[in-house]
């Protein structure tokens, strides 16, 4: 230990290095960062299939064609639950893609901290 450090403080930097890299062994804000990007992508579903339930029922129809089969109140309703959905879908996407962000920079300055004890126990060059 080149800087004339005692033992028990190469001990005590040891052990923080120890608890940090078990910390990071596995970067949840990455698997954050996915169940947002999924929870988002079905948002997005939901809400075509919404938009296809509308225009299906008050799209537009060539003329001669009669109207839609099924009761209106149906694809009203459809379309609304859809609608619906979509947008509980999107905020909770977007709500975990935010927690994922906050978690990504603590992670960052955990990482810088592990690389400073690595360095100061010679760890690394």
């Amino acid at each position: 230990m080149g800087q004339g450090r005692t033992g028990s403080d190469s001990a005590a930097l040891r052990q923080e290095h120890d608890l940090l890299a078990r910390r990071l062994e596995s970067r949840s804000s990455v698997d954050l960062a996915l169940r947002g990007i999924l929870w988002a992508a079905g948002g997005v579903l939901a809400l075509g299939i919404a938009a296809a339930l509308a225009w299906n029922q008050w799209g537009y129809k060539p003329l001669g064609q009669p109207p839609a089969a099924g009761a209106p109140w149906f694809a009203a309703a459809s379309a609304a639950a859809f609608t619906a959905l979509a947008a509980l879908l999107l905020v909770l996407g977007a709500g975990r893609l935010r927690r994922s962000r906050s978690l990504a920079r603590e992670e960052a300055a955990l990482f810088t901290r592990l690389r400073e004890l690595r360095r100061a126990l010679e760890i690394d060059p």
